[in-house]
């Protein structure tokens, strides 16, 4: 059966395209940042004042985007997700958006088909953020060599190393790439301990099997709110068939 995902294109699409605007708008940041230090305020008076505004204006701008995102736009999209794998794992509908074939596999018992959509998308979740973090870690070491260069010549204004400072440990860099690593690992740590359930569990259900399948679940949908990390479209559609392939391989070796 083909995939169909109204919920990514509904719900997580809009997040995406906010959170691209916010790169961008970092981006135009931190340039005026440099901007602001670089243009003699005694020489170019007017032009100073334009870029200090625009810069604050920018700043206000950011914060919007990035409060829509986080506390709207993000829950919203995860609220979703729940809602699917929860209507698949206990077969009914806690949503009216259909989703034919997001998640495949022949699990009868509810809670066990529940730990095996959890295995599916963490699945997902960990190899995709292993792709993303490949460019994003050399990005990451690119601009902390930038920095270190730019702190340790002294003809550098103080301001220019903490116009770097600001840009290479905030939020666009940084900090988006801890929160992507912490994904990772969480979400290798999901896949791995629900395998190992498939692995060694009888068939049928226990209370102590159905309690750490509920854990699962709730760690692995924990970790995506706290790391609140977008992965990326682009990097699925180009590798997607590949994973495809490597789940089936994993389901069928678990008899899922």
């Amino acid at each position: 059966m083909a995939t169909i995902d109204p919920i990514g294109d509904k719900f997580y699409r809009p997040l995406v395209q906010f959170d691209q605007a916010s790169g961008w708008i970092f981006v135009l940041i931190g340039a005026l940042s440099i901007a602001v230090i670089a243009i003699d305020p005694t020489k170019a008076p007017r032009l100073h004042e334009v870029v200090q505004a625009a810069y604050i204006s920018l700043v206000v701008v950011v914060l919007v985007v990035g409060i829509v995102a986080q506390l709207y736009l993000s829950p919203r999209a995860e609220d979703a997700r729940r809602r699917q794998i929860l209507s698949h794992a206990f077969s009914t509908n806690l949503t009216h958006t259909s989703s034919p074939g997001y998640y495949n596999n022949e699990q009868e018992n509810p809670l066990r088909r529940l730990a095996a959509n959890v295995a599916e998308s963490s699945f997902f979740t960990s190899e995709i953020s292993k792709i993303m973090l490949r460019s994003l870690r050399a990005q990451v070491m690119a601009y902390v060599i930038l920095f270190v260069v730019v702190a340790s010549i002294r003809e550098f204004a103080i301001g220019y190393v903490a116009a770097a400072a600001t840009i290479v440990f905030g939020e666009q860099i940084a900090m988006r790439y801890l929160r992507l690593e912490w994904l990772r690992q969480r979400s290798e740590n999901v896949h791995g301990r629900i395998k190992q359930m498939f692995q060694t569990a009888a068939e049928g259900s226990t209370p102590a099997l159905e309690a750490s399948i509920i854990y699962e679940f709730a760690e692995y949908e924990a970790s995506k709110a706290h790391a609140s990390v977008s992965l990326s479209g682009r990097v699925f559609k180009a590798n997607g068939e590949r994973l495809s392939n490597e789940w089936e391989e994993i389901k069928a070796s678990l008899k899922l």
